[in-house]
């Protein structure tokens, strides 16, 4: 159900072509890496969007740091760490009845699919904006890295702004 091509959701263009899926501890997610080097980027951004989710998470979950980006940066050397927490960046995609609201939680698409219709709920992607600590340095690129907890984060697109 989500639509693939350029997208605008919740006022952020977003190319949406695919899925990122790392690994977690769950028995399922093994086929999947653990991490993913070098996303290209090479320009200089004042933000960052993050539109992305999680799989095989559960409201128990909620706290915990399931991953992260890290960014490499043109001058010395230096790399900073852009943490994803579960309950606060994203849950799991499909939702769970009994979750918390939370405000600082960002959902930004909603939809279906044939598991989600048949437990009379729906999935969902969140949006992380992170303002750039660094604005004049080129962002070389990003790594994409999974905590190797239970909930297995997921990537749809980063814009820069």
């Amino acid at each position: 159900m989500l639509p693939v091509g350029l997208q605008k959701l919740a006022g952020v263009d977003y190319d949406l072509r695919g899925v990122v899926q790392l690994g977690s501890k769950a028995p399922t997610a093994d086929r999947f890496p653990g991490t993913v080097t070098g996303i290209k980027v090479d320009q200089t951004c004042r933000k960052l969007h993050f539109l992305h989710s999680a799989a095989f998470g559960h409201p128990s979950d909620e706290g915990k740091q399931i991953g992260s980006y890290v960014l490499h940066f043109a001058a010395n050397q230096m790399r900073l760490e852009v943490p994803i927490v579960y309950g606060k960046d994203v849950r799991d995609w499909h939702h769970w009845s009994g979750e918390k609201d939370d405000a600082e939680l960002k959902q930004v698409w909603r939809g279906d699919n044939n598991v989600s219709r048949s437990a009379n709920s729906y999935v969902r992607l969140f949006e992380t904006t992170w303002t750039n600590l660094v604005p004049n340095i080129e962002l070389r690129s990003i790594d994409f890295v999974s905590s190797m907890s239970q909930p297995a984060p997921f990537l749809i697109a980063i814009t820069l702004e």
